[in-house]
């Protein structure tokens, strides 16, 4: 998932393009791939989730601004180390505009089933406002919310 070279922002805008990959192929498959384990088993019903995703977000996507991504944390005590990346995207298509908020698990020494994308948010841009990054609700649910 991590090249060792890679800037943060590198590895969430590589992760976001397979994503929007996955979705405009309804390829439920591929999605699954890049989320963690522990996303995928905690919901409810990731393949419902996903379709959601593929439903709300319509037309080809023309182009992409990564403005509020590629914000990094990370920790390290006696039991492991994590980093996770936190990411907002705001996404032009042919019919729409949205903006996505992704947390993405890029390291967990103690859990390697939290590597990948953690929680993802998306809603149409006309809802949001467009001067401040998106950041969901600021809960992180596990999986997919579409808003």
């Amino acid at each position: 998932m991590e090249r060792l070279f890679d800037t943060d922002t590198e590895v969430a805008n590589r992760n976001f393009e397979q994503m929007i990959e996955a979705v405009q192929n309804r390829d439920t498959d591929s999605l699954k791939t890049l989320f963690s384990k522990n996303a995928v088993e905690s919901s409810e019903n990731f393949e419902k989730d996903a379709i959601a995703l593929f439903d709300f977000f319509q037309g080809e996507m023309v182009s992409y601004d990564d403005w509020g991504g590629g914000g990094a944390d990370a920790s390290r005590d006696q039991t492991g180390e994590w980093k996770f990346i936190l990411s907002t995207y705001d996404v032009e298509t042919d019919k729409a505009q949205y903006r996505f908020a992704i947390k993405q698990f890029t390291k967990d020494t103690t859990d390697p089933d939290n590597i990948g994308i953690d929680s993802l948010y998306v809603i149409r841009a006309e809802n949001s406002n467009l001067q401040y990054a998106y950041w969901g609700e600021h809960k992180w649910n596990l999986g997919i919310t579409v808003e």
